[in-house]
């Protein structure tokens, strides 16, 4: 794992590359690859964004220097939406300290949602997990985390129909 974060640069150029051209060369510290095609190519151009998936200021340096987006995952039961929020911060910072556009740089996040109906008692709590409540009140939740900067929530929604009413 020394070489972990210096591997997957590399590998992400190379994807980069495959992607846009024809043929590529690549002579890295890791890989070196000669007269290499990628084919069938993707239809978007230059080629699909790469959305980087980090919770740590590394990993989100990383996201800025490397690909289109960083993907976080919100996995404690009580979060708030800005608990990236250093996170969002350090990949805006890295991109502008090597002068990156990063106006169009894409933030998401993996999220767990629990829809209850309004007489739950989940519902009226005064403290409730991250998007867990009535459909208002997760649709609330989620423009907040618009408001912080994500412009994408991945939801794992858990449906159990033996608490339908709870």
């Amino acid at each position: 794992f020394k070489n972990k974060a210096k591997i997957t640069e590399e590998c992400i150029e190379i994807w980069k590359r495959a992607w846009a051209d024809e043929l590529i060369s690549f002579d890295g510290q890791f890989f070196q690859i000669k007269n290499v095609t990628m084919d069938p190519k993707p239809w978007q151009k230059p080629r699909p964004p790469i959305y980087f998936g980090a919770v740590t200021e590394l990993g989100s340096k990383r996201a800025a220097r490397c690909t289109d987006g960083l993907y976080t995952v919100h996995l404690e039961p009580y979060p708030s939406s800005s608990i990236w929020q250093a996170s969002m911060e350090a990949a805006i910072g890295e991109g502008e300290r090597i002068g990156k556009d990063m106006s169009d740089f894409w933030f998401g996040s993996f999220c767990s949602c629990l829809p209850v109906a309004a007489d739950s008692p989940w519902a009226s709590k005064p403290k409730r997990p991250t998007l867990t409540g009535t459909s208002d009140q997760i649709l609330e939740e989620i423009a907040e985390f618009g408001q912080v900067g994500y412009h994408h929530l991945t939801l794992h929604v858990v449906c159990d129909s033996k608490r339908r009413n709870t």
